[in-house]
């Protein structure tokens, strides 16, 4: 609440008052500095002392006459000292000075009036008081003279007194400034106004009990200038400093109408309107004023509001600004945040670091926090994509979901795997065959293989993927096997493993095209260059003579990198109904036709894939989106808790499976408010059955998450981590997520630098390091993640807030 008081008199008074009321409403002309040229107050003094100056002829017996010869020396002197003070100090009203917050997105209005402005009073007022005294003085009225004069001079001290005061305020000389206003106090001038600013001062000074004593005498002294046109605005002023912003503001609307007084005023109520959480209507008031430069605040408040459009427009004018560029630069680096421009803030952080190394002391300190989508069933329902097939991750995961496992020998193989739909998520070994011939071992490799895909099946994915990666390591020549251990890793969402396994099958096997494609996919996902890998992939592909080229999935399959779904059109008009469809098939048809907005064949896809796996999770999901989706989203969640309150679905997926069941069925979940009942069923599942209790204790901490219930489900990540020793990337980086739910920065700077160990940080994973690092102010690291991650990412689980 530091600023101190700028008064603009307004002259309106008539010519016969005396100069103490003259003044008290003295209209401001312009403004000037303190190193300004010589006033015309100051020429007029010099043309009085002439005057006064001139020899006179003084009659030796006259008393009276050498008593006025002396008197006029006297007043001549008096009137020298007195009207060299005439250039007036006055202040304008200046903000009080916040930290900006933009994270809940709180933000502060800056002060950015921190110069002393300096006024004089209007020329023809003062020429008219001096004549008057002058001519008073003529007419032999010595004692209505001296009277006028000793006005003029008590005025003088008291401003002289006052602008002092206001320049050891801007200079935060607080003790100096104190005394020269209570000297203005003695002197029964500006009262109102010196009392509020000494109030001010003792603010700085951390000394409440005088702040409240000033304002309590301002107010006491405010009624003796209730004629004042200046008094509401001064009545505004000790309302805003009381804290009574309702009642500031509107005295500061009365003041409005006082031309010289509406910037100040505009600035104030935007100021008051910006502590009121009114961020529109402080834009308005700072749009509406002129006095000002406001760039800065505006920004501010733009950031606030969310238009981050905007606030950058106003961060970067006010950059440009030297006495605000680094304030508005470290400003605008988190906007770049809010908005993904992940590199682009890490450049602007970079800068301001090489100038200030304790620059993320200074400026908004973050806290990072997860997203209010997670912890708000509205907010979830809100940004609900009824149109569930977006997004490229979301399209990879369920082209990964519904993907064959291979193996050597097919008939083998389906003696050792239980699965009911077995032949929908198989492949025999197409290629050269001969090797099933020349070499027994394939056979023995063949029944591990089909154990590994077994557990798989069995919604045991973490188990087969350790053993297909044992598998790997003992027969690294087979593309089989690297595809398998690929595609368990792509279905736990461990995207950089998945394209390293999926690379190396394919380089083994240039025609294990899904392994290709499928390895491009993983890169996309990882940020990673696939510009060499599809190159070759393409050349492959269109040498295959077996192939027919104008009709194979795979050639359409590489579109979805690009998201060309109109490219894909031609794969859509040669489907033939009579042909047999794999779920991949089928499920790359619906996000073609999804693409294409053909929604009658993606519909009736989509029960195709239904009917084929009738209790799996992902499918009923489509399929109830699919009937659902034009409803708005109340009555959806509605029919949502019916539908899979009524449904039997096979839940172990839930449990243990790919990622993408989990996603989807919490996500639904959530904004259907049966997020709860499905924690205490698993809840009651874990507390009376050992089976699959691992995958039980991974449903119920991620679900945790969603339910807000951070604490339990931190404790249950460090259950799986130190007690069954499960210590893969994608577990450490979800306990990170619970331990930042639950304000643990600490730890979950911790656990993120383990799963680094494990494996290359995702970019969920550099974006939760890089704001905890700058949460605990360790710009550095901080900044090399944000460089990692680039532009136009878009978290699921985090952003910040800003702590102060």
């Amino acid at each position: 609440m530091a600023e101190e008081i700028t008064l603009k008199e307004q002259d309106n008074q008539e010519e016969n008052k005396n100069f103490s009321d003259l003044t008290e409403n003295t209209e401001v002309e312009e403004q000037v500095s303190l190193s300004s040229s010589t006033s015309p107050e100051l020429e007029k003094e010099r043309t009085f002392q002439r005057v006064e100056d001139e020899p006179r002829q003084i009659p030796q017996k006259d008393e009276k006459k050498l008593f006025d010869k002396k008197f006029l020396i006297v007043i001549s002197i008096l009137s020298g000292l007195i009207l060299i003070l005439l250039t007036i100090l006055i202040l304008l009203t200046v903000l009080k000075k916040e930290n900006p917050i933009i994270i809940n997105d709180n933000v502060f209005l800056d002060d950015n009036t921190s110069n002393t402005n300096i006024t004089k009073i209007k020329q023809s007022a003062l020429d008219l008081v001096i004549q008057k005294a002058n001519l008073l003085y003529e007419k032999g009225d010595v004692e209505s003279a001296l009277e006028l004069y000793n006005n003029i001079n008590i005025f003088n001290q008291s401003l002289s007194s006052y602008n002092l005061g206001v320049a050891q305020m801007k200079q935060k000389d607080y003790a100096s400034a104190i005394e020269n206003f209570k000297h203005s106090l003695e002197l029964e001038e500006h009262k109102v106004a010196a009392a509020i600013n000494l109030a001010v001062c003792y603010f700085n000074l951390g000394d409440k009990n005088k702040f409240d004593y000033y304002l309590e005498l301002a107010k006491v002294h405010l009624p003796h200038d209730s004629k004042s046109s200046l008094y509401d605005y001064y009545l505004g002023l000790i309302n805003y400093y009381q804290g009574f912003y309702p009642e500031a503001l509107q005295m500061l609307t009365r003041t409005n109408n006082i031309d010289d007084y509406q910037g100040e005023s505009y600035y104030l109520g935007a100021k008051i309107y910006t502590l009121l959480n009114s961020e529109k209507k402080a834009i308005d008031f700072l749009l509406k004023q002129e006095d000002y430069e406001a760039s800065l605040p505006l920004g501010l408040l733009y950031a606030r509001s969310g238009d981050y459009s905007k606030a950058k427009e106003y961060l970067e004018k006010a950059s440009k600004i030297d006495s605000q560029a680094e304030r508005s630069k470290a400003a605008l680096a988190l906007v770049e945040l809010k908005t993904g421009q992940y590199n682009n803030s890490a450049q602007i952080l970079k800068t301001l670091l090489v100038k200030d190394k304790d620059v993320s002391s200074k400026y908004y300190g973050i806290k990072a926090v997860l997203k209010k989508n997670i912890l708000s069933i509205d907010i979830a329902q809100q940004n609900f994509a009824k149109k569930l097939i977006t997004g490229k991750q979301q399209i990879y995961d369920l082209l990964f979901y519904f993907s064959p496992y291979r193996v050597f020998d097919i008939r083998q193989s389906m003696e050792l795997i239980t699965k009911a739909d077995l032949g929908n998520f198989i492949q025999g070994y197409e290629y050269e065959n001969e090797l099933l011939v020349k070499s027994k071992a394939l056979s023995g490799v063949n029944v591990e293989l089909s154990h590994a895909i077994n557990l798989a099946f069995n919604f045991h994915l973490r188990e087969a993927n350790q053993e297909f990666k044992n598998l790997s390591e003992i027969y690294h020549a087979h593309d089989v096997i690297h595809y398998n251990l690929a595609l368990t890793y792509a279905q736990l969402q461990d995207y950089n493993n998945a394209s390293k396994y999926f690379s190396t099958a394919y380089h083994l096997n240039p025609k294990n095209y899904l392994a290709g494609i499928f390895a491009i996919f993983c890169m996309d996902l990882a940020e990673k260059d696939y510009t060499k890998l599809a190159n070759e992939f393409l050349e492959n592909l269109q040498a295959d003579k077996a192939l027919n080229q104008n009709h194979n999935i795979y050639k359409y399959l590489l579109y979805l990198v690009k998201s060309d779904f109109t490219a894909m059109i031609p794969y859509l008009d040669n489907l033939s109904v009579s042909n047999h469809k794999t779920p991949l098939e089928l499920m790359f048809t619906i996000v073609a036709a999804n693409g294409n907005n053909l929604d009658k064949l993606r519909n009736d896809k989509i029960k195709e894939l239904k009917e084929l796996l009738e209790k799996d999770i992902i499918s009923n999901i489509l399929y109830f989106n699919s009937k659902n989706m034009n409803l708005d989203i109340k009555s959806y969640a509605k029919q949502a808790q019916m539908y899979f309150l009524n449904t039997k679905l096979n839940y172990n997926s839930l449990f243990g499976g790919a990622g993408i069941v989990r996603d989807s069925y919490v996500t639904l979940m959530q904004i259907t408010g049966l997020l709860n009942h499905v924690r205490n069923d698993i809840k009651k599942q874990l507390s009376t059955s050992n089976k699959n209790s691992i995958g039980l204790i991974f449903a119920l901490a991620y679900i945790d998450i969603f339910a807000k219930e951070y604490q339990e489900a931190y404790t249950l990540y460090n259950i799986l981590i130190d007690d069954y020793k499960i210590k893969d990337a994608q577990t450490l980086f979800l306990a990170a997520v619970a331990a930042i739910g639950s304000n643990n920065p600490n730890s979950a700077i911790a656990l993120l630098e383990l799963a680094r160990l494990e494996n290359e940080e995702t970019l969920e994973a550099r974006l939760a390091l890089g704001l905890l690092y700058h949460e605990v102010q360790n710009l550095e690291p901080a900044v090399f993640q944000y460089e990692k991650i680039g532009n136009n990412f878009k978290s699921k689980f985090f952003t910040f807030d800003i702590r102060n």
